[in-house]
């Protein structure tokens, strides 16, 4: 989901920080889409295709 397969570190709690601002970040994304009436599937669905 996170794309994490492609996480490089060598410990342990270096991962959980990046985990850790990775779930902030999206919390971040969905409250301003919440409080913009922003439709999150739709956009992210655009952003998709725009990445091709």
């Amino acid at each position: 989901m996170f794309e994490l397969g492609d996480l490089h570190v060598y410990y342990c709690k270096y991962a959980i920080t990046y985990i850790r601002m990775i779930f902030y970040a999206t919390q971040l994304f969905c409250q301003f889409c919440l409080k913009n009436g922003i439709n999150i599937e739709r956009f992210v669905e655009r952003v998709r295709r725009r990445r091709v």
